[in-house]
């Protein structure tokens, strides 16, 4: 059994925006095998979803934060 760090709310959170963006991005065999190992299976991208470019958001995010911190 795989031990996760996030809490399994924050994990299934995690899971949808990763699928997401592999089926926004062309990445569709790997969604697909993605959604059935974490039992997402039947998850469909949607622009009104929370889920939408969430990855890209908080990696915006982070970036955003690391210049800042390097302006310091």
């Amino acid at each position: 059994m795989v031990e996760h760090i996030l809490p399994e709310r924050q994990l299934r959170e995690l899971q949808k925006a990763m699928l997401d963006f592999m089926q926004t991005q062309g990445y569709e065999e790997s969604a697909q095998v993605f959604a059935r190992e974490t039992n997402n299976e039947g998850f469909a991208a949607d622009p009104k979803d929370r889920h939408h470019n969430l990855l890209a958001k908080k990696w915006t995010s982070v970036i955003r934060l690391q210049r800042k911190i390097m302006e310091l």
